[in-house]
């Protein structure tokens, strides 16, 4: 193939990767947003999964997740109730979020306060389980 051949080749690969790309981006942004939908009608009919469905499959919520993080701020008053609540070994060169996530999930669980210092949301997600 000649210089201008490959550029074409390239420049037609890419166009089709860039459309690939935005077209993958949009599909994820419906689909949580349907699952979105689908999780607060559970919520709100106080269910836990839909009806499996022949053909579809079913959707099941999952234990609601947590997401919490300490602002750099505050790095030093959560490393301090750390130490003080016998947690002073998920102290790191930083507390991964992860970490962070499942430290907080824990506290909530046992009904402990969360200091003011470390912000957190309680995310429902569910799982789908498709029928073969």
């Amino acid at each position: 193939m000649t210089e201008k051949e490959l550029l074409i080749d390239y420049a037609t690969k890419r166009q089709h990767f860039d459309q690939l790309t935005k077209d993958t981006a949009d599909a994820k942004t419906d689909k949580e947003y349907a699952e979105e939908q689908l999780v607060n009608l559970l919520v709100e009919l106080g269910a836990t999964a839909t009806a499996k469905y022949n053909g579809i499959g079913r959707f099941n919520l999952q234990k609601p997740a947590v997401k919490a993080g300490v602002t750099v701020d505050n790095t030093e008053l959560f490393h301090q109730h750390l130490k003080e609540n016998d947690s002073e070994s998920l102290i790191k060169e930083g507390v991964h979020w992860s970490t962070l996530n499942t430290y907080v999930a824990g506290l909530i669980e046992k009904g402990e306060e969360i200091p003011e210092f470390i912000s957190y949301v309680i995310v429902q997600k569910g799982k789908f389980y498709p029928e073969n």
